[in-house]
């Protein structure tokens, strides 16, 4: 979760919000090998926090917020001034989240880096969607 904390937050503040949008969603999305060991770790405390209470809380919370995190991020992007509150947004927002997720343990069964032209095609695909 801290890697991809440092990955948001070293993206250039300066950045308009369609490219700020773009560089969060490739924070948490399998790009690279370091990112690719960091879901290693994820996906082995994900397992712990079935078994743990505490942790499986604080991964429910990190989704929540991530989600919350990306419906602004959406919302500020597409400059049609659609409320957060916006259901089309979530839905968006969701499947983000389970693609980043899943790209995350689909990366996990290739050889490092297999899969990475893959994944910057999605978010390439997703920015049109999200601009149109």
């Amino acid at each position: 979760m801290e890697e991809t904390r440092r990955h948001i937050i070293a993206a250039d503040p300066d950045l308009d919000a369609t490219e700020a949008l773009r560089g969060f969603l490739e924070a948490t999305m399998p790009l690279d090998p370091q990112r690719i060991t960091s879901a290693r770790v994820l996906l082995v405390l994900w397992e712990h926090s079935v078994a743990n209470p505490e942790l499986a809380r604080q991964y429910r919370e990190l989704l929540v917020s991530w989600r919350a995190e990306l419906v602004d991020r959406i919302a500020l992007a597409r400059e049609r001034g659609e409320s957060a509150h916006d259901p089309r947004l979530g839905v968006l927002a969701d499947e983000i989240i389970s693609v980043a997720i899943g790209a995350n343990v689909a990366s996990l069964m290739h050889p490092v880096g297999e899969l990475i032209d893959r994944y910057r095609a999605y978010v390439d695909d997703l920015m049109r969607r999200i601009a149109a």
